[in-house]
């Protein structure tokens, strides 16, 4: 059975719930210790290794059992003969007694143990690493000083960081940062990546994500409730319709898209594009009566017709349209256009894609109690923060907010952002941490709106096909970026790249 949900994201009071419910039943929080520890070891050596770094690395150590794992790792390096040295950012007297007894350990390896007491007491050599083990996913509240100084030390070192589970000052349930945390490099988190990965501040200081399984068993692990979950990147591949070798334009998925206003005429091109570079057989684009249709001269792959009132007529002259993409571009202020597409969703029964203008046209059709059409929508924080009558969307209480809404109004929504979230009545949210900051640039929502467009129209569930668009909108951003930089992607950068996520996803 394909399914799209991967790892659990979940609390830091759930996951460490499980560990207690797993030390209760006769395992050790030592041995959970020792064994984070040896897996660490295998991955700063080949992050070393990788880049050509030396074998100097500094142990950023807390007073909790995350600062002894970073004793203990510190340990095992040394052993391997890298040249390890801690800092001490608390006391000796205030560790805990499995981080006391691996200072102790530490020091009989040889190992050099600084106690800070203020940031310019810390140097780092270039070339080296810092291993942060300051706090855990537990830290909630302010970082004072002179642990904050520390940590801004570190910082503006220009070293590479590695935090163990997450970066030492954000709050593992809400991702808030109150004074200072620290910029990770990569993040290997416990077992399972923690909800304040993804919240808040907290996705700008992760880095890249790596699991280290410290041997918790999966029984705990499946008690867990996750607040939301990653992508599954097989099982969404799986989920890609493939070509049969009788297949005709007709059968591939005839999009219509209904875009554009003066001056926003790109959006209209870049949807339509996109619907034909995910594998839509047909894109019919209808313009409001004011654009100019000669500025679609060089897509002569579209059928192009202009719109007024009549828009539903024409909608239904059309053979065999699959789903509908209702948005991008489009004026809210028009009133013709307004009531052309309420008409159009009052008489549809298309999956529908709703966007940009369409979702404040729309907001009071999907919103309408008894609505049965199949919808995805697709906001941004702000649209968000509007469809629900705020002036901002707030990061407390985010999920529960967005799941009663799509309870509320029985359809998909996909929360566009870094990271995007998509919910779906009855499910689990699920979390998309794949893209590019440089996706953050005009006409890249368009383009996502097309590839769903497609994907609806090729039959996909309205749940798969979100998540399924939202992983090719963002490899595709990917791979842009990889190319030109996340400084000088545009949209149009990616839609050419939507053919080579394909390549890859069918290969």
């Amino acid at each position: 059975m394909t399914t799209l949900e991967g790892l659990k994201v979940v609390t830091a009071q759930s996951m460490a719930l499980a560990e207690k419910l797993s030390i209760d039943q006769g395992f050790s929080a030592k041995s959970y210790m020792l064994a984070c520890a040896k897996k660490l070891v295998s991955e700063v050596a080949k992050f070393i290794d990788s880049r050509s770094l030396s074998k100097r690395i500094y142990l950023l150590v807390g007073k909790g059992n995350n600062g002894g794992d970073a004793l203990a790792a510190g340990t095992l390096l040394i052993e391997k003969g890298y040249h390890v040295e801690a800092f001490l950012l608390f006391s000796k007297a205030t560790l805990s007694p499995l981080a006391a007894e691996q200072l102790t350990r530490f020091e009989k390896s040889k190992g050099i143990a600084r106690q800070i007491t203020q940031a310019s007491q810390m140097d780092f050599a270039s070339g080296s690493i810092i291993l942060d083990g300051v706090f855990g996913t537990g830290f909630s509240g302010e970082v004072k000083e002179p642990v904050k100084s520390c940590i801004d030390r570190v910082n503006s070192s220009g070293l590479k960081i590695l935090s163990i589970d997450i970066p030492s000052g954000i709050n593992g349930n809400t991702g808030e940062k109150i004074t200072s945390a620290i910029y990770a490099t990569i993040t290997f988190f416990l077992a399972l990546p923690k909800t304040g990965f993804f919240l808040q501040e907290g996705f700008n200081h992760i880095g890249a994500l790596k699991c280290i399984d410290f041997g918790l068993e999966s029984r705990f692990i499946e008690k867990i409730k996750p607040t939301f979950y990653l992508i599954d990147r097989e099982g969404v591949e799986k989920c890609f319709p493939r070509i049969k070798r009788d297949a005709h334009k007709y059968s591939a998925g005839h999009v219509g898209v209904i875009a554009t206003s003066p001056s926003l005429e790109g959006a209209g091109l870049l949807a339509s594009q996109a619907c034909y570079r995910t594998g839509a057989g047909l894109v019919h684009l209808f313009i409001p009566k004011n654009v100019d249709p000669l500025f679609f001269a060089s897509f002569p792959e579209a059928i192009i017709t202009s719109f007024g009132t009549e828009l539903v007529q024409q909608l239904q002259a059309v053979s065999h349209l699959s789903s509908l993409v209702i948005g991008p571009g489009l004026c809210e202020k028009s009133k013709s256009v307004k009531l052309a597409l309420q008409e159009v969703y009052a008489h549809s029964d298309l999956p529908l894609v709703i966007d940009a203008g369409g979702l404040n046209i729309l907001k009071s059709s999907f919103e309408k109690k008894g609505s049965n059409h199949r919808v995805i929508l697709t906001p941004h924080k702000g649209e968000m923060a509007r469809l629900l009558g705020v002036d901002k969307l707030k990061d407390e209480g985010l999920v529960e907010t967005m799941q009663m809404y799509v309870e509320k109004h029985n359809l998909v929504l996909i929360l566009k952002g870094a990271p995007t979230l998509i919910f779906a009545p009855g499910q689990t949210p699920i979390i998309s941490t794949f893209g590019t900051p440089g996706m953050a640039t005009g006409g890249s929502g368009d383009v996502l709106s097309g590839i769903l467009g497609t994907l609806l129209a090729k039959g996909l569930e309205l749940r798969q096909a979100a998540v399924l668009g939202v992983y090719i909108h963002a490899l595709a951003g990917e791979i842009g970026a990889e190319k030109l930089s996340s400084y000088s992607l545009m949209a149009s950068d990616i839609l050419s790249e939507i053919p080579d996520v394909i390549k890859q996803i069918v290969r």
